[in-house]
Formats: C-alpha cells, structure tokens, sequence
C-alpha cells in the first residue's frame, strides 16, 4: 500500500510542479528514467555542508593504522568488504584497526559473525550510536576513512571526513565519485581492492595528504553561500 500510494503522490507532484531541485546528478538520472521527467525539469543543487568536525585539532598518531566508517549499518553500505580487507592484510602480517560508528541493524550482526570468524575482535571495533563528542574523537583517531558502499544519493560522510582531515577511500559507485571528486580514491568495493589501496596509503604519506589537501578544497563547493546562491538562483527562474 506504501509502495503505490508514494509512486501515485511522485507522479502527482512531478507533473505539477514547474523545477523540481534534487541533490546529484545520480538522483537527477533516477528521477528522469523512473518518473518520465523531461531531463530540463530537473535541477540538481548539492546539499550544503557545514563542517562540525574541527580539522585544527591536532590528530592522534597510531602505532597501527586506523580505518573508520560512519553510517547506519545497513547491507548496501558493504562494510563487510573492508572486514574482509583487513583480514587480508593480516594475512599480509599488515596490522589495521578498523572502527564501525552508525545505528546497528540486522546487517551489524552478519559483521559480528565476520569478525568473530576472523578472529579480528582486537582489531574491529563495533560503537553503534555515538554521541557528537565521541564522534569527534573517533575522527580525530582515525587514518583512513573507509566508504565502501554501494548506493548513495549524496554522500555527506565523504565530506565530514575530508573536513576533519583524513584521506578517504571511496566506492565508485552511483553518486560518489561526483561527490568526492579528487579528493579521493574511487575503487571498485572489493575486498581485495580496498586492501590495495588501505596499504598504499598507509606506504604512501604524500599521496595521503595530497588527499587531505584535496580534501580541504572540495568541500569549499558545497558551503552554505553555494547553496543559497544556486537556490535563489533557481527560485529566480519561476514563474511564481
């Protein structure tokens, strides 16, 4: 009942409206093929970003990498594949940390029984909900962030981490390589790709902080005054 009474109202709202403004190119793509929207309806504007994370703080340094993630831990998210990364490396005898902050779901439990199977406790860590201070000190703890997932309409994460000055490893996939742009590696999400690319950086330091420079200048394109300006600029364009 959800399904057809929401696919009735997009239907509804798509063919009255004049502009209809979403978040990515990605999603602008969805909306033209699944609603029959004429591509020139629809206008993207980035979602604004005001860091919260404050990158000036000095950053703790690790005797062993650190890996961290942020999210709900739902199935399309496919954190499992950088558990398994880490179980490659220490196959490698390459030690990683690899921390896991979000809502717990179903899918937390698949990763505990991973971890479990690894033997990997002493080096996967599982938070769940955090408050904002201790959000803050896992950032500030961590190496490398690690966004392995498979369907996104924006991608927020990416930019909260370039914000606290961490190189990120992204998945190529749907919306994010449009978000993260240069300032990070975009890799097919595969257990042995993201352990490739986990061990260069860790190798690498000055490909890691080019990242983090990057970092620093992407999410300049997705301030608040970006924001207002392409969204008043929109609203200039209707016939109210």
């Amino acid at each position: 009942i959800k399904k057809v009474y929401f696919n009735f109202m997009f239907r509804v709202c798509t063919f009255l409206s004049q502009t209809i403004i979403t978040v990515s190119e990605y999603s602008k793509k969805d909306i033209v093929e699944f609603l029959h929207v004429k591509e020139e309806k629809v206008k993207v504007i980035h979602n604004s970003f005001e860091p919260k994370i404050n990158n000036s703080e000095q950053k703790q340094q690790n005797d062993i990498p650190v890996l961290f993630f942020a999210g709900n831990n739902f199935a399309y998210k496919n954190i499992g594949v950088v558990v398994d990364a880490v179980k490659i490396l220490k196959d490698e005898n390459i030690r990683v940390n690899f921390n896991i902050a979000g809502r717990p779901t179903e899918y937390t439990q698949y990763i505990k029984q991973k971890v479990k199977e690894y033997n990997l406790e002493e080096q996967v860590k599982i938070f769940g909900m955090v408050s904002d201070e201790k959000l803050r000190e896992l950032y500030n703890t961590a190496d490398i962030y690690v966004f392995p997932s498979l369907l996104e309409g924006f991608g927020i994460p990416l930019l909260e981490a370039m914000s606290a000055g961490i190189p990120v490893i992204s998945s190529n996939k749907t919306c994010l390589p449009e978000i993260a742009g240069d300032a990070a590696v975009l890799i097919e999400p595969t257990p042995e790709n993201y352990a490739r690319e986990i061990k260069n950086l860790i190798e690498n330091k000055a490909k890691a902080q080019e990242l983090v420079a990057n970092g620093y200048e992407r999410i300049k394109n997705f301030s608040q005054k970006v924001y207002n300006e392409k969204l008043m600029e929109t609203y200039s364009l209707l016939n109210l």
